[in-house]
């Protein structure tokens, strides 16, 4: 970001935040207003509406005690049903009926409803959205978005929720939107929602589960395995009875068994899951869980950016994928490798269970590439999907070593 104080430009600014609010100042510019007064505020300016909204958000969090330094963890459950959206722009930003669906983040999870059945008053009977929640101090981002057929979606608007103020109660909220392209949230276009968040304690000494991926290969516990001692033992059982299991990975399993599954891993449990689970598909959404919270995603956020580059053409370059492929730490490398071969094996299957590369690489392209800025999520969404599609097709080329 451009940092200005009173017209010169300035290598750092000191800000004291508490009590403190942002003030608009034009076109992605702001001043930080305290509540001692003294020398001139200083005017921040944004490069863009993202990085504008980005440290926003932050600010106003932080300003307001709602940003929390330490998290404990927890064992989550969340459910949000999507009911309605009331007096949305009458045009998108193409200049013709918007086509409104909402996507929902929390953690580095995101779920979506099916399009609208109207352009500026849509409604759903159906939409509910479940997640898994970790830890104390996190929040929902409902975006509404507008479903472009051949085109990039485009951003709509955008409500927030801190989740600690719903636990234990189920509570239909009627929100005002932040519009995007508008300075505040638009009293008339409204979205309707019902919230339902269930929380337990986690008592664990151990967590597989959202732990650093060095750490808990070289606990004593995982008995000297390379990667994960119940990843592993997943793709052994999938790989011995579901192979042509339809809709391997895309299909959901029980939130309730998966949270319970995660929970007795995380206490050091050794889950006989052929004997334990109903559908093997609460495996998979176990794995796919485990991707996802993982504190560096397995293709590291150092590389992202790289990674990224390649994905328009990522079936033409294979060697350049390998060779930043090669240079991931031995412990990333391994657990990508097998997870990669395993998911090419399942491809070979696909007439049966029909989850091609492509499908595959849909659902584990986001969580294996995410950004280092959660912002940033919604933009590597769309590309990672191709490269990791790419990188399971061509997984024999790719993982030599």
């Amino acid at each position: 970001m451009n940092i200005t104080h009173g017209g010169k430009a300035q290598k750092k600014v000191s800000i004291n935040i508490e009590n403190s609010k942002i003030v608009n100042k034009g076109r992605n510019k702001f001043q930080v207003v305290t509540p001692v007064q003294g020398d001139p505020e200083p005017t921040l300016e944004a490069e863009n509406e993202h990085d504008y909204r980005r440290f926003t958000d932050y600010f106003n969090d932080v300003a307001s005690g709602k940003f929390d330094v330490f998290h404990e963890r927890i064992d989550g459950r969340l459910s949000i049903k999507v009911m309605s959206l009331t007096s949305l722009p009458t045009l998108s930003r193409l200049g013709r009926p918007a086509q409104p669906y909402v996507m929902v983040f929390v953690g580095n999870e995101h779920l979506r409803t099916r399009p609208g059945n109207h352009p500026v008053n849509p409604t759903w009977e159906d939409q509910i959205l479940n997640f898994i929640v970790t830890s104390t101090g996190s929040e929902a981002i409902l975006m509404v978005m507008d479903d472009v057929p051949y085109s990039s979606h485009q951003h709509i608007g955008r409500v927030r929720l801190r989740l600690d103020d719903y636990i234990g109660n189920t509570t239909t909220e009627v929100l005002p939107l932040e519009i995007f392209g508008s300075e505040k949230k638009n009293t008339e276009s409204l979205i309707t929602v019902e919230i339902n968040y269930d929380v337990n304690e986690c008592h664990t000494t151990e967590p597989i589960f959202g732990e650093p991926l060095a750490n808990v290969i070289s606990r004593p516990s995982n008995n000297g395995l390379l990667i994960p001692i119940f990843v592993q033992r997943s793709i052994d059982v999938l790989r011995q009875t579901s192979l042509e299991l339809d809709g391997i990975f895309r299909e959901s399993g029980s939130q309730a068994s998966i949270a319970d599954l995660k929970m007795d891993i995380d206490k050091g449990e050794n889950i006989d899951f052929i004997n334990r689970v109903e559908s093997m598909h609460d495996v998979t959404g176990l794995l796919k869980l485990y991707f996802r919270e993982l504190p560096v995603p397995l293709l590291t956020f150092y590389l992202h950016d790289k990674f990224l580059s390649l994905a328009d053409s990522a079936s033409e370059n294979i060697t350049n994928i390998k060779e930043l492929v090669d240079s991931l730490p031995q412990e990333n490398y391994i657990l990508l490798r097998e997870l990669t071969i395993f998911l090419h094996e399942i491809s070979t299957h696909s007439s049966v269970n029909r989850m091609t590369a492509d499908n595959l690489g849909i659902v584990f392209g986001p969580n294996l590439l995410r950004p280092p800025k959660t912002g940033d999520a919604i933009a590597s969404m769309f590309k990672a999907p191709s490269l990791y599609s790419a990188m399971i097709t061509h997984c024999h080329e790719i993982f030599t070593k």
